[in-house]
């Protein structure tokens, strides 16, 4: 059953995330991706935060010892790992404003900014891997990054649904 309502959670946030790769015509289709990573950005703040906070409440179905041991630990990694995403905010937002005029250092700039940004996100999980497995069984915490890297994966897929490949014309 758990499985079950895992698996309609994750097919829920995926049209959430991923609606803009499938809805429009191709005349409206550049303008549209446009408008949906603008209200895309918006979203993730809090509702991204709080969406993510339901899943892995409901996924991982805490006991009440296991959750007051869990969601401070959780609130520590929620808040460094939005400093991270405010930074990759940050890179898509300076590539949207280069898109057209993109040239070698810029591209190079947001490249090495976007390769430093994914290597901050796997030693935050590293390092708080480790401070879950203090505080809820290994099994319990590999269970939490997964579900962890399934929305993160989703979110991924929206961004490159909507952010064009320099050159393309979208």
């Amino acid at each position: 059953m758990k499985s079950i309502h895992l698996h309609s959670i994750m097919i829920g946030c995926l049209i959430l995330f991923a609606h803009a790769a499938i809805k429009s015509a191709p005349a409206a289709f550049a303008q549209t991706l446009e408008d949906d990573l603008s209200e895309f950005v918006q979203l993730s703040a809090s509702d991204i935060r709080n969406l993510t906070k339901n899943i892995v409440s409901g996924v991982m179905d805490f006991t009440e010892e296991e959750g007051n041991a869990f969601w401070p630990v959780y609130e520590k990694y929620e808040t460094e790992y939005d400093k991270i995403s405010d930074r990759m905010q940050a890179v898509i937002e300076d590539y949207q404003a280069n898109r057209d005029t993109m040239n070698d250092k810029k591209a190079k700039e947001l490249a090495e900014s976007t390769f430093s940004i994914d290597e901050e996100k796997i030693r935050l999980q590293e390092k708080y891997y480790k401070e879950f497995c203090e505080v809820i069984a290994p099994k319990r915490a590999t269970q939490l990054f997964q579900v962890l890297r399934r929305i993160d994966l989703l979110i991924n897929l929206k961004i490159a649904a909507t952010l064009p490949i320099i050159g393309e014309d979208w």
